[in-house]
């Protein structure tokens, strides 16, 4: 069971990644709109959680669950 919550964390974790990078890239194309500023403060958002996910594989990384 170990390995599939390893598995859905990856995934999680690739999946807001990729979210992240959508939204710079929609950031991007709304220049002086006034949905820059939300966009921008979701982007800070995702790249915090992302930073939270990574730090969590790192720690499954480091302590692995023994073979049960």
């Amino acid at each position: 069971m170990g390995g599939d919550v390893g598995a859905a964390a990856d995934r999680l974790l690739r999946r807001m990644h990729a979210a992240g990078l959508e939204l710079r890239l929609v950031l991007d194309e709304l220049d002086d709109d006034p949905l820059a500023g939300p966009v921008a403060r979701a982007v800070v958002e995702v790249d915090l959680i992302v930073r939270e996910l990574q730090g969590r594989a790192l720690s499954r990384a480091a302590d692995p669950v023994p073979d049960a």
